[in-house]
């Protein structure tokens, strides 16, 4: 019979308390003819000797005494200084999680305050103080974020994002996913883990009561309280233990066993909770970045299968699985999942972490790669209409006017083929939107068509992400309705967390109104979901531009030039960066490489040069006016205001940015927060025309 868990954990926690040599007579004594309970308790004790004295934590919660706090319990309305508490919302052994206001930003946040008896121990507070350093160095939006940690006069404390959300253990005790889900639950938490591997830390305790999802679908990873900090040698990477005086974190290779016979001050059990741990965590051997896909596999398989692959009746039964068992595949559970998926999961919670996935990106990928396939279908089943949309969505990332405009005979075949096929109808607004970008028909009847194309993709299919998305763009860079589009970007984004174009554009969006904060953390997501995306790389360099953090511009843009080296648009940011900083002599510099990347003629190329030795940068200005001007009506009138601008002539630069806002111009969008017209600001005119658009 198995026996009461608290009475195994009461004489755990007793038999903690006896000196090793002593413990297999105290055990006698305790345990008497109770085999299985002696069988218990001699597992979590051996498990206890691979606890490692940096991180000394209690990882099965259930099976050890929490600390109680002895000081005051904080309350409605009690402030932390400028936080004033709500209410408690959680407790662990670690200490009390409340929410607050914070009364300097006016935003709610999470309060987590260590126990008073958990903070006399130096030990402890390591750990807390760990818990927050790992935790904010990895800004990653599906990472809590820590505002700061701080102290009182008798305790410590760590402010994170307050999340709006459950936990995936109590989103899966209300509900069984879809595999959409579960795949963009398993994405989303594979990006944040992956970003941490490159960091060099694995998290070691994945599991469903550590992922928060948020209404929007947003998965947070919490607590990197048992994050270990790691080191390559020799190709492999090792767990690293808590430097000692004088060394570097991460660059001491150690191993779960040896950490812990340096001091043994903790009731702790086993790092990871047993259902999700590693073999190698199970055996006390040194671990990796693979133990965190093996964890992430196990949640995956959850997450399908309504249990966990390794599960028995006991832990000393689940750790036995862990290396001896082999998961029950999917089909005799009666559940039916793709064959990919199937081979996935079961390649993720390999035994030996050779045959498993090597790293977090390569899981990623293949993740992503089943996603793709899964949902990019959606609408219609013949091969020959989604080859067709595939050909046009390649053309349409280029972000290339000339390209949009083949990419609409490429929708347009698929709508003749399929007329129901609503993600083509919303290529086929994405592709109207970019060729009215660059000339070549009239804006406004390319906009109308776009618009009519994203309206007819909702009307098929209204829970479309990239529908919503590009009509949102249609909103904000041709109608100018701000408020509008921001609804429909936040539509997009809920329907579909993962829609590449909801994220980019939406991103651009914030920028355009000052939220640069916003802004940026969402282009990242973006490229993130299309790492082959050059096009949101740039827009990303363009959004450090615009926020004006020009040293990261153009570290942005040139990081573009070495992947893309045919992306010649990042060129001639990288020069006006340049400029903006007040650096001629390199501005210059990067005018005439871009220049020379664009083919541009010699002669022009020499008129420059000239220019130059004669009058230095303002001269420059005047020749680039006048190759500006000499051009067709059709030149880009935004940028003929800016070389106005650059020579002094504001008058005319008014003219121009009004010749930009009759004709719609998008980049008209940028006008509030583009340095370049700061010597135009206080201008009534300008102000006026900042107002005309619908900017704040």
């Amino acid at each position: 019979m198995t026996p009461q868990w608290q009475q195994v954990k009461e004489l755990f926690n007793d038999a903690l308390d006896v000196a090793p040599a002593e413990r297999a007579r105290f055990l006698d004594d305790k345990c008497r003819e109770d085999v299985e309970l002696r069988r218990e308790v001699e597992s979590l004790l051996s498990s206890s000797e691979w606890e490692t004295s940096f991180l000394e934590s209690p990882a099965i919660a259930d099976l050890v005494e929490p600390v109680k706090g002895k000081g005051k319990r904080l309350e409605p309305g009690d402030s932390l200084g400028h936080y004033e508490i709500v209410g408690q919302i959680g407790s662990g052994g670690m200490g009390e999680v409340y929410s607050a206001i914070d009364r300097n930003l006016g935003r709610q946040v999470a309060v987590k305050i260590l126990n008073q008896d958990f903070n006399r121990h130096e030990s402890n507070l390591r750990r807390f103080i760990q818990e927050a350093k790992l935790a904010s160095a990895l800004n990653h939006p599906n990472i809590l974020v820590i505002h700061e940690i701080g102290e009182t006069t008798d305790s410590h404390y760590i402010i994170s994002e307050f999340i709006d959300g459950k936990t995936l253990r109590e989103v899966l005790k209300e509900r069984t996913l879809s595999l959409s889900e579960v795949l963009e639950i398993s994405i989303q938490t594979a990006n944040a883990l992956a970003v941490a591997h490159r960091a060099h830390l694995i998290h070691r305790d994945i599991k469903p009561e550590n992922i928060m999802i948020r209404p929007d679908g947003y998965a947070k990873i919490l607590d990197f309280g048992l994050a270990k900090l790691v080191e390559q040698n020799g190709g492999s990477v090792h767990a690293s233990a808590e430097p000692t005086d004088g060394q570097t974190a991460g660059t001491i290779a150690g191993d779960e066993t040896t950490t812990l016979r340096q001091g043994q001050t903790a009731h702790g059990v086993i790092l990871g909770t047993v259902n999700y741990m590693s073999p190698e965590q199970a055996k006390g051997e040194p671990v990796d970045g693979r133990t965190d896909i093996f964890s992430l596999g196990a949640v995956i398989y959850e997450m399908i299968a309504g249990r966990t692959p390794f599960a028995g009746d006991s832990n000393s039964e689940t750790l036995a699985n862990l290396t001896n068992a082999e998961p029950e595949p999917f089909s005799s559970l009666g559940v039916r999942v793709p064959d990919e998926f199937e081979r996935l999961v079961a390649k993720a919670v390999r035994k030996s972490r050779d045959e498993r996935y090597q790293t977090m990106d390569a899981l990623l990928s293949d993740l992503r790669a089943l996603s793709s396939s899964s949902s990019a279908k959606r609408g219609t089943v013949s091969e020959d209409v989604y080859w067709l949309y595939l050909q046009g969505k390649c053309l349409v990332g280029t972000h290339s006017p000339v390209d949009a405009r083949a990419a609409v005979e490429y929708f347009e075949n698929a709508i003749g083929l399929d007329p129901v096929f609503a993600a083509a109808y919303a290529g086929l607004a994405q592709a109207h939107v970019i060729a009215s970008h660059g000339g070549g028909g009239s804006q406004s009847e390319l906009m109308n068509k776009a618009k009519d194309a994203a309206n007819r993709a909702l009307e098929i299919d209204a829970s479309l992400g990239e529908g919503h998305a590009v009509l949102g763009e249609i909103e904000y860079l041709y109608e100018w309705d701000f408020e509008k589009a921001e609804k429909s970007f936040l539509q997009a984004v809920h329907l579909d967390p993962r829609c590449e174009l909801a994220h980019s554009i939406y991103g651009e969006y914030l920028a355009s109104v000052g939220r640069f904060s916003e802004a940026i953390p969402e282009i990242r997501i973006a490229y993130e979901i299309d790492p082959k995306s050059c096009a949101n790389q740039v827009i990303h360099g363009r959004i450090l531009y615009l926020a004006r953090r020009f040293d990261e511009a153009n570290v942005q843009f040139k990081r573009v030039i070495e992947i893309f080296p045919q992306w010649t648009t990042a060129n001639g940011w990288i020069w006006l960066v340049y400029e903006m900083k007040g650096d001629y002599d390199k501005a210059f510099e990067w005018l005439i490489i871009n220049q020379q990347r664009n083919n541009v003629p010699p002669d022009r190329i020499e008129t420059y040069e000239t220019a130059w030795r004669q009058g230095g940068w303002g001269q420059v200005g005047e020749k680039m006016l006048e190759m500006e001007t000499s051009q067709s009506p059709t030149a880009n009138f935004y940028a003929t205001a800016r070389n106005y601008v650059r020579v002094g002539k504001h008058d005319l630069a008014m003219e121009f940015l009004k010749k930009a806002f009759d004709n719609r111009q998008y980049q008209m969008t940028w006008l509030n927060v583009d340095p370049f017209f700061d010597p135009l600001r206080g201008d009534p005119r300008f102000d006026e025309l900042v107002r005309s658009v619908g900017l704040p």
